[in-house]
């Protein structure tokens, strides 16, 4: 009964924390999202994007550029994502990172 609850009240509210709670609002896409409509984003509350840079030393997300430089434009800020991994050098991560 729980998870119904639950549920319901993501489908009722469109799964949007309460903007008077949280008066910035935004979205964190994972690694390869695809394409992504910026100005649909805006449209529907979001004030912000974090979007995933690189993983580990060696992946860097195919569509991180275009995306990036397409954030701004549709009015949004924007945060760029590491997602570390244990099994390489932080140094090497951090170099990736900042290759961008």
């Amino acid at each position: 009964a729980g998870r119904a609850g639950i549920g319901g009240w993501s489908v009722a509210t469109g799964g949007l924390p309460a903007p008077g709670q949280y008066p910035l609002q935004g979205i964190d896409l994972g690694e390869n999202p695809g394409a992504i409509e910026w100005g649909t984003v805006r449209a529907r509350g979001a004030d912000f994007a974090y979007l995933v840079a690189t993983s580990g030393a060696d992946r860097r997300d195919p569509g991180f550029e275009a995306n990036w430089a397409a954030v701004p434009d549709a009015g949004l800020r924007r945060g760029a994502v590491h997602i570390f991994s244990l099994c390489q050098l932080a140094r090497d991560q951090a170099n990736a990172f900042n290759a961008f």
